[in-house]
């Protein structure tokens, strides 16, 4: 997968303090990764090496992402920029010292990862965090991923809430390889290398 850019910051604070009491939740299927269908999450997409283990309590299930590569991930299909310009995330994770692992976000599901962020060492605590999504998507898939080193990556929790209002100051990731007809401010965002501009400040992509 190709990275087209690395930015963002995780931080331990009370659920919530980064996102925005009015935001609306996102009704992902089974976010705390506790019912099961077959082998993997119900919900959720798995790569790689991965199985069910017990978190802090033996009878509340998480996934361990086994082997370097390994992924949990759901594409939402449906999200635009006009259903959410700001996602703000709640992350459950146990991360050993030495253990690698990243949350990926790639919108158009195309293989190409807009955003890639390290998920520093944890034990279960709650991480809260917000990333402003681009200026326009259509659909977006969230990943976590194992990325190497040893010790133990098993995650219990990935929700998201959806704000309408800006994550500011964060500015939008940048998104390009824009398809015809999706909203632009300049020819790099466009697949075809031409923004037609429409209106001051924005336009489509030819």
């Amino acid at each position: 997968m190709a990275l087209r850019s690395t930015v963002g910051l995780l931080c331990i604070v009370s659920l919530g303090a980064c996102g925005s009491a009015d935001a609306e939740a996102l009704s992902t299927p089974n976010p705390m990764l506790e019912r099961w269908c077959d082998d993997h999450p119900c919900g959720w997409d798995v790569d790689g090496d991965a199985k069910r283990v017990g978190t802090w309590h033996p009878d509340d299930y998480a996934i361990k992402l086994e082997n370097v590569d390994s992924s949990i991930s759901q594409l939402r299909a449906e999200l635009t920029e006009k259903r959410a310009k700001c996602f703000a995330f709640s992350l459950m994770a146990r991360v050993d010292p030495g253990a690698h692992a990243s949350l990926e976000l790639d919108f158009l599901d195309d293989g190409e990862l807009e955003f890639s962020q390290a998920i520093p060492e944890s034990h279960w605590e709650v991480r809260t965090f917000t990333i402003a999504t681009p200026t326009w998507y259509q659909g977006v898939r969230f990943i976590v991923r194992r990325t190497g080193g040893s010790g133990e990556v098993i995650l219990a929790e990935l929700n998201v809430d959806l704000r309408t209002d800006t994550c500011a100051p964060a500015a939008p990731l940048s998104l390009s390889h824009r398809p015809a007809g999706a909203s632009c401010t300049n020819e790099s965002e466009c697949e075809s290398g031409s923004c037609e501009v429409q209106l001051p400040g924005g336009g489509k992509c030819d």
